[in-house]
């Protein structure tokens, strides 16, 4: 048994087995809806189409969720006589993300809405990152 104050980083098993099963099932549902019978599954696979974008993104993901799994709860603890409070910078953090939306340029519309921003890579939800953030800021 490990002791609290150990820096040992261990891996659950049950969390790679439920991963590896989302994993796998967020790549087989996209197969399924980016094919139909007239088109091979090969046609999901040109730059482009979500199926594509599923596979390019999923190892990204991993390596993210890997890296940020190296990170103590420490790190988003409040720190004694600290002048800037993680807590804080992650909830400011998230009120920025959630007015940035609305820059011209930097927010996406979609049906009607902006609720997006375009980093040029990728589009995300800054709604996401500001349940996070609120989380650990309480």
């Amino acid at each position: 048994m490990r002791s609290p104050n150990s820096n040992a980083h261990v891996i659950s098993t049950g969390l790679i087995a439920v991963t590896a099963t989302l994993i796998t099932v967020g790549v087989v549902m996209q197969a399924s809806t980016s094919t139909n019978l007239e088109h091979s599954l090969t046609a999901g696979l040109t730059p482009g189409a979500p199926l594509f974008r599923q596979l390019i993104f999923t190892p990204i993901a991993v390596l993210l969720m890997l890296a940020c799994s190296r990170i103590g709860p420490r790190m988003l603890l409040p720190r004694e006589g600290a002048v800037v409070q993680p807590p804080l910078v992650w909830l400011v953090a998230g009120i920025v993300l959630l007015a940035a939306v609305w820059i011209p340029g930097l927010g996406v519309n979609s049906h009607g809405r902006s609720r997006w921003i375009n980093t040029g890579i990728f589009n995300f939800q800054p709604s996401e990152f500001a349940k996070i953030a609120l989380v650990v800021f309480l």
